[in-house]
């Protein structure tokens, strides 16, 4: 069997576990994951492979290249996973001596109980670094009110086309004249070209490994 099949049985004892250590963190949180979990019905109760959750290497050196050259004050992405993309940005932003790289994540239980989450970043990076944890649906409206200019966006986390809109909308309302934001996997279905068309935003489309980041330049 595949490493991440799991019988109902075992992922039922494992979530309930994992919901009472949320719980008692946060129960923000614990709503965070119910959600998650009750949209994710009929999918198959498997986490998926670590390396399949990474960022592709093309989007965390766009994301360098854009942090050195812009030298934004602020950097939000969404999703960590190992942190590929979040040690590109945390070392473009040292290289900088500049900025501030806030990260939204609500990680796979599974990935936070090996303690993965964020793997790839080394701790001299780490002083730049603010993790939140939680929902973007949660926590995002938020860190952008608070955040400053200029700014990079990097949406990395759920693909599905109503979040992925959501994400870029919400996002664009907030950023200022000169901010930019990336979409990673803009290929999967519309929703990135869509939602530029709804902000009146020009689309760019920059290629990845086997698909095309999405790019705009408020």
């Amino acid at each position: 069997m595949g490493q991440g099949f799991e019988s109902p049985l075992r992922l039922g004892v494992r979530r309930l576990r994992f919901a009472i250590r949320v719980a008692r963190r946060d129960p923000r949180l614990l709503i965070d994951y119910l959600r998650l979990w009750i949209g994710a019905r009929g999918a198959a109760p498997a986490d998926p492979g670590w390396a399949e959750m990474d960022a592709d290497a093309s989007l965390a050196e766009l994301a360098h290249s854009l942090v050195r050259e812009r030298r934004p004050a602020t950097v939000i992405e969404t999703g960590v996973a190992r942190g590929i993309t979040s040690e590109r940005v945390l070392r473009a932003l040292e290289e900088n001596g500049f900025g501030e790289l806030h990260s939204i994540d609500l990680p796979p239980p599974r990935m936070v109980d090996g303690g993965l989450v964020g793997s790839a970043v080394p701790d001299e990076l780490k002083k730049r670094w603010h993790y939140h944890w939680g929902s973007a649906k949660r926590l995002l409206p938020d860190v952008l009110a608070g955040s400053t200019g200029p700014r990079l966006f990097i949406h990395d986390s759920d693909h599905s086309y109503e979040h992925m809109r959501w994400e870029i909308e919400t996002a664009w309302a907030a950023l200022e004249p000169g901010d930019v934001l990336l979409c990673d996997d803009a290929h999967f279905h519309s929703a990135f070209a869509d939602a530029a068309a709804a902000v009146g935003a020009e689309p760019r489309f920059v290629p990845q490994a086997g698909g095309l980041t999405g790019m705009l330049v408020r």
